[in-house]
């Protein structure tokens, strides 16, 4: 006759002899919230966009980036909030159009502290968005131009050119007598000096320009300094944070649009059919509460 144990599970889990689930991973976590939130993120998606794709490229970027798992992890609804406003964007997320980044946040009224995902449209992300409101030769953006002036380079506003096109030339005035730089595109930015300025423009259908957005340092310094990640302004990112900020200023003059205009118009017959306004497609990527540091890790 066989023994029986007269265990109940209790004492056999007391004794050790019954397996503990495993926890599940941050990884794991996190891709379990982004499965139950595929209908949330399906709703806002433009027409572009697969919802089982971005669900996927969401779970690829928490496997990337353990910064972004486990702050997700610990709060899961920071998470959401990042992909809900990359989803309705249009835009994949931890890509160079849209970056997830964690801060570590003063939670308001303690002393304590919390990660959050917050995610920040790069200003790739935004001329994406002019692009989409356009169709190549008829109507819309058909162009962009942005960049960072530095202190060595030729510069003449839109308004003194002539043309209605400010002339940029890099590293103009690196050499004796100025403009004898042979690939003055390629003069390094140590050569070129400090930055001094940021602009963007955009030519449209029919040969038009936009309103060229002009900013010299003192403009993009009051930028600077009314953002919470003042760390993203420095270092291997500074640059990008000049541009996109001239950028930002344009969305003001031209269309943008979550949705290709071009698919758009090919449903529903209308050419021309409305952009969203640049007010509605740019959200609020600064996160909430007081930031104490950020990272970008997508």
């Amino acid at each position: 006759m066989t023994a029986t144990s007269d265990k109940t599970p209790a004492v056999e889990k007391a004794a050790g002899t019954v397996a503990t689930k495993k926890p599940l991973t941050a990884i794991e976590v996190g891709a379990k919230h982004i499965g139950h939130w595929d209908a949330d993120f399906a709703a806002v998606l433009p027409s572009h966009m697969d919802r089982a794709t971005f669900a996927r490229l969401a779970v690829g970027v928490l496997r990337k980036n353990p910064d972004v798992a486990d702050a997700a992890a610990q709060n899961p609804a920071s998470l959401w909030h990042a992909l809900m406003e990359c989803s309705r964007l249009g835009h994949e997320p931890g890509t160079n159009q849209f970056a997830l980044t964690v801060f570590k946040v003063k939670i308001k009224d303690t002393d304590q502290y919390r990660p959050e995902v917050v995610g920040m449209e790069q200003y790739q992300g935004k001329i994406e968005r002019m692009y989409r409101a356009s169709i190549p030769g008829e109507f819309g953006v058909q162009a962009i131009h942005a960049d960072v002036v530095r202190e060595n380079d030729l510069y003449v506003s839109a308004a003194e050119s002539g043309t209605g096109r400010p002339i940029h030339k890099r590293g103009w005035f690196t050499t004796d007598p100025p403009g004898q730089a042979r690939h003055g595109v390629f003069v390094d930015e140590g050569a070129r000096g400090q930055l001094v300025g940021a602009y963007a423009y955009a030519e449209l259908a029919g040969g038009a320009v936009s309103r060229v957005v002009e900013m010299p340092k003192s403009e993009v310094m009051k930028h600077k300094a009314a953002a919470k990640t003042p760390k993203f302004w420095n270092g291997t990112w500074e640059e990008s944070m000049w541009i996109k900020t001239a950028v930002h200023q344009l969305e003001t003059w031209v269309p943008t649009s979550a949705e290709y205009r071009r698919q758009a118009a090919a449903t529903s017959g209308d050419v021309h059919g409305a952009p969203r306004s640049a007010a509605a497609e740019s959200g609020n990527d600064q996160p909430e509460g007081d930031v104490v540091e950020g990272t970008v890790v997508a």
